[in-house]
């Protein structure tokens, strides 16, 4: 039989174009081969390879499809699985995972400032969709009646990796189908995720049991959370703070580096709102009394003021972030969405928001979310206020950041924005701040949802397992007050607590001012008056709702990487 040689060059040539796609947009592969060999995991070395195997020869039965209509469905999914691995790999240096996608779709309203931050990442990522798309979707070589009748057999084959993928996450865990074919494995952990989602029934959050028993530190109680901001950053040079905080030191104690709830801005949130304690997370997740609702139970008006999520995207079905909920909102009297308004003037809409508020005759309890330094650094503030230079041009914080091979920008261009940022909406934030707010009767509790990691390929936070970098979880902590008496009390425990606090240590601080019992603070732990033990803190890098994984993971932080984090070596004294 004569075999015709234009068949097998355009067999040849597609086949090739196939291998090269997975080749090249499958970085962790060897990675994870070399692990299970050196770990001597041979069983599970055995599994990876036939599902390597089977995957590749599904791509084949696809790409070789005679009939348009299943290249061009089954191309435009693998191409889109393949293109949005690939592009988180290209953004942050490392693979896509289970609560990498399950945070993407909490954040999704962000998805805008992410494609502005991260647009080389983007980039990248629509070019591997088209040629991705085009090596399956490219007509293939005519085949005999009977063979291409075969062959359309197994058009909805890879429906079956996409299944066993899944079937792994649900059953193992969410670390199985690490370095399997990215031409399946998100989708798979897009359904994995949802079918969890489905099958999980929230709890009902406890009622909060007593009432304080002595009346509140202060009339009002302001919970400040800023985005995004290092704890190093809020220095100008060693032992020197930002103006905003030197002008201002008799009405500050400050705690100097905390550690954070978690590296992730939903997690932190949640963890700071929620009651949850670190040594049994997902259950106080799930079901502790909120902080609206201990506020409420001691006689205060409840107001949350959001300032990141102006630009909400109509995929979100309310206005809610941060893993807050409809039953959790039913606890806020009154909630503020800072919306239509310029990225530079946020924050300082939030202050204008606070000061109302705090005008009142009713004591409030205000939970407030800054805009801080959010990414993209360069369109928090105004281009009059970039005293650093130079910057990421074109207002993009991503060249220098993420494409190694951008050299002429550097690393040290997106740490000016990121310092232009800091300089605009905490500098010249809380010079404000203090100017324009009366605080005699006012308890002001700041930090920071989680920190900043810079370096050259890597994400700034959010990233994965105990191997997190430290600085992600490190953020600044400090009490505010005009009240003399007031300050001095948080003075002494800022002395006692300096470099020590974490974020666990402020819901039964809170507690503690809102006038509860003893007893009652310390079932949430330590408050940041008590004295400090000597177990390191931590921050979360995993599931805080028990959805993806019921064993959550934590990055210790040791006393010497808060010390590479701070520029002052004991609490400020005015």
């Amino acid at each position: 039989m004569k075999i015709n040689s234009n068949l097998l060059v355009n067999f040849g040539l597609k086949a090739l174009a196939l291998v090269a796609f997975v080749y090249f947009t499958n970085q962790n592969f060897s990675q994870r081969l070399s692990y299970l060999i050196s770990d001597q995991k041979y069983s599970i070395l055995i599994v990876f390879t036939v599902l390597w195997v089977f995957s590749i020869l599904v791509l084949f039965t696809v790409s070789f499809q005679q009939k348009a209509i299943y290249r061009i469905f089954w191309g435009a999914i693998i191409a889109l699985t393949t293109a949005i691995s690939y592009g988180f790999y290209a953004a942050g240096g490392s693979e896509l995972e289970v609560l990498d996608v399950f945070e993407l779709w909490q954040a999704r309203h962000e998805a805008g400032r992410a494609v502005s931050y991260f647009m080389d990442a983007t980039i990248k990522a629509g070019v591997v969709a088209l040629i991705g798309f085009a090596v399956i979707a490219y007509p293939p070589p005519k085949l005999s009646n009977k063979t291409a009748k075969y062959l359309g057999y197994t058009a909805w084959l890879p429906v079956l990796p996409i299944l066993i993928f899944c079937s792994l996450i649900y059953i193992k865990s969410d670390r199985a189908v690490a370095g399997l074919p990215k031409q399946f494995s998100p989708i798979s952990m897009v359904m994995a995720i949802g079918y969890k989602s489905l099958m999980h029934t929230p709890q009902e959050r406890d009622t909060v049991k007593s009432a304080p028993v002595k009346p509140p530190k202060a009339k009002h109680l302001v919970y400040l959370i800023d985005e995004s901001v290092s704890p190093n950053y809020i220095y100008s040079r060693q032992d020197q703070y930002l103006k905003g905080f030197d002008d201002n030191l008799n009405k500050i104690a400050d705690f100097g580096v905390a550690v954070s709830g978690s590296n992730c801005s939903a997690r932190s949130n949640a963890i700071l709102r929620l009651g949850a304690t670190r040594d049994n997370l997902i259950q106080t997740v799930r079901t502790s009394p909120s902080i609206w609702q201990y506020a409420k139970k001691a006689g205060f008006k409840t107001v949350y003021i959001d300032a990141q999520a102006s630009g909400i995207m109509a995929t979100k079905p309310n206005d809610y972030q941060n893993y807050m909920t409809a039953t959790e909102a039913q606890y806020i009297d009154k909630f503020y969405k800072v919306k239509d308004v310029e990225s530079p003037q946020l924050d300082y809409k939030l202050l204008e928001l606070i000061k109302k508020e705090l005008l009142s005759d009713v004591p409030t309890f205000i939970y407030a979310n800054k805009n801080g330094a959010h990414f993209p650094y360069a369109e928090n503030y105004p281009e009059s206020e970039a005293i650093y230079q130079p910057v990421v041009p074109n207002q993009n914080g991503l060249s220098g950041l993420m494409d190694s091979n951008s050299k002429s920008i550097g690393m040290q261009s997106v740490i000016n924005a990121y310092k232009n940022s800091i300089h605009w909406t905490v500098d010249k934030f809380f010079q404000q701040f203090f100017d324009e707010l009366d605080l005699d009767d006012t308890v002001v509790v700041y930090t920071s949802d989680h920190g900043q990691y810079f370096k050259e390929g890597s994400t700034t936070h959010c990233s994965s397992g105990e191997g997190a970098p430290a600085a992600e979880g490190l953020v600044p902590l400090m009490l505010m007050s005009s009240n003399d008496g007031l300050i001095a009390k948080f003075n002494e425990a800022a002395t006692l607590n300096f470099n020590k606090s974490d974020h666990f240590s402020l819901f039964p601080t809170l507690l503690n001012l809102l006038g509860y019992s003893e007893d009652m603070q310390k079932s949430y732990g330590s408050t940041l008056f008590d004295e400090p033990n000597d177990r390191n803190a931590a921050f979360n890098t995993g599931d805080i709702l028990g959805i993806i994984s019921i064993n959550t993971i934590w990055r210790e932080v040791t006393q010497e990487e808060r010390l590479e984090n701070s520029l002052v070596t004991s609490p400020a004294k005015d």
